[in-house]
């Protein structure tokens, strides 16, 4: 991929893998029930759609609501590292949402939904099936929302491909593989946009467009706001 908006691709050298512990996920203790008259686990409540921010068509693709709530869903499965205040590169993150680390746990999904829509917006103009086969010397085919290959899945633990279900052109499998590549880009490199391609080559040689797209969006995402622009 070269910073095409449709039908543009990346480049997938093979990563540097380093793993990344996991938080554990804080289960939520409902409240006495009269009935039951005992406390009974519950898992956590899902995000609400008006967290997220509404984000605009590429060429008449949405990019959809439901998109989102895979994305944060991912997070507390295979991507837990990227809610973690420590895993994450401060200044670039600070950069796109200046107070992203006063956010809950919940505001920060949205935050990273927004940029991986900046993302599939650069790679498949929000086409689930779009395709393009990378040139020599890769000379692999990348698929769906976020131009993923089959193999992924052998170098990116929680990565779900398929190739006998032919599942890289499903939203959900193709956005949580997603989430599992990022998170170990975070883990090899520490940075959102590497000098040095690791998977998306749109990190690297399109950081201002990507940029440039979630500041766009920003406004939608309060918790997100510079102090200074908070009345």
């Amino acid at each position: 991929m070269f910073g095409l908006l449709l039908g543009a691709a990346c480049a997938h050298p093979a990563p540097e893998l380093r793993s990344s512990p996991a938080a554990q996920a804080r289960p939520v203790v409902a409240p006495l029930s009269a009935s039951a008259g005992s406390r009974t686990l519950e898992p956590p409540p899902p995000p609400s759609l008006l967290l997220f921010a509404q984000v605009r068509e590429e060429r008449g693709r949405a990019w959809k609501q439901e998109w989102n709530l895979v994305i944060a869903e991912a997070l507390e499965d295979v991507g837990q590292p990227l809610l973690e205040d420590d895993k994450v590169p401060a200044e670039e993150v600070r950069a796109l949402c200046p107070r992203y680390f006063q956010a809950s746990r919940e505001e920060k999904k949205a935050f990273w939904a927004l940029l991986f829509a900046a993302i599939a917006r650069l790679e498949s103009g929000f086409d689930p099936e779009n395709t393009f086969m990378e040139p020599r010397p890769l000379r692999t085919l990348s698929v769906g929302l976020l131009q993923l290959s089959y193999g992924d899945q052998e170098r990116h633990a929680g990565c779900s491909l398929e190739p006998m279900e032919a599942n890289i052109t499903d939203p959900a499998v193709n956005l949580r593989c997603g989430v599992a590549i990022l998170r170990n880009q975070l883990a090899a490199r520490n940075t959102l946009f590497p000098r040095r391609y690791y998977y998306w080559s749109v990190l690297t040689r399109k950081r201002e467009h990507i940029e440039r797209d979630f500041v766009q969006h920003r406004g939608q995402l309060g918790f997100c706001q510079p102090s200074d622009s908070i009345r």
